[in-house]
């Protein structure tokens, strides 16, 4: 049995927002709902474009009076501008709670930790007050959760590139990042009706036998001298591209080398 380890984000900021209309304003606009929100833990979701395509992801925390918003630190200030772009006259206030809680992640469940939303194999999910200890050591930090993440196919916003990208495409469905039941939020009628429909052409997949030295974000996946995706995330031999679905069987390359697909299990039956 692999050892269970636990890794601060320091990647990783919190937003918190209060007043009487926080959680009616959020279920109006994200793509989750949540009104199946729970102390129990966290929701996956995202903020959508009104073209559909992805802006921000984030875990949802319910903190009773208040609602944490889990998120990149280095997006924490443009997704506190977003919302407040959106609240209008709604009594929300939105405040940064990164000097309050720390973010961590583990590959299992130890106390105070919560499964994570998108898939069982990952492990769990905290938010860790700063000034309460915590009963767990750091095994890595955020380059180390990252690596952990992806090796289970599984990418973030982090390696998402805003209003290029549609949520489908990175798996968002397949992550529980996505109610597509819940009525509306934005982009909520181009993501409904692509998944409705069945017209996902590309999806994110794992790319194996890639060389170990750097590979730049966006280098081109190519069969046949036609590029058919781009690398999203690149870890050790292996990586995360964007690729045309059709041509994940095909003699694939990347800056010369022979590559292949080796997409999830979890993600195989849509393909």
């Amino acid at each position: 049995m692999n050892e269970v380890r636990s890794f601060q984000l320091e990647d990783r900021g919190v937003l918190e927002l209060s007043g009487s209309e926080a959680r009616s304003f959020l279920q109006g606009l994200i793509t989750q709902n949540i009104d199946t929100l729970t102390p129990d833990g966290p929701l996956y979701s995202a903020l959508l474009t009104p073209q559909g395509k992805f802006l921000f992801d984030f875990f949802v925390w319910d903190g009773g009076d208040v609602i944490y918003l889990d998120v990149a630190k280095d997006q924490l200030m443009n997704f506190a501008r977003r919302l407040l772009f959106y609240k209008l006259r709604a009594d929300v206030n939105v405040g940064d709670a990164s000097k309050t809680f720390h973010v961590w992640a583990s590959t299992g469940t130890p106390d105070g930790f919560a499964a994570d939303p998108r898939l069982a194999a990952l492990g769990g999910r905290a938010l860790v007050r700063a000034d309460e200890p915590i009963d767990v050591e750091n095994a890595g930090g955020s380059a180390a959760w990252r690596r952990h993440r992806l090796g289970l196919s599984v990418v973030s916003g982090t390696e998402l590139t805003p209003e290029k990208s549609f949520p489908i495409e990175a798996n968002f469905d397949f992550l529980g990042a996505i109610d597509f039941q819940k009525g509306c939020f934005v982009g909520q009628e181009v993501a409904s009706r692509t998944k409705r429909r069945g017209t996902v052409r590309k999806r994110i997949v794992r790319l194996v036998g890639l060389p170990e030295t750097p590979i730049e974000k966006d280098t081109a996946v190519v069969a046949n001298e036609r590029t058919v995706g781009h690398i999203v995330a690149h870890e050790g031999t292996s990586g995360m591209a964007l690729m045309k679905l059709d041509a994940l069987g095909s003699e694939l390359t990347v800056d010369g080398h022979k590559v292949s697909a080796d997409p999830a299990a979890w993600l195989t039956a849509a393909l």
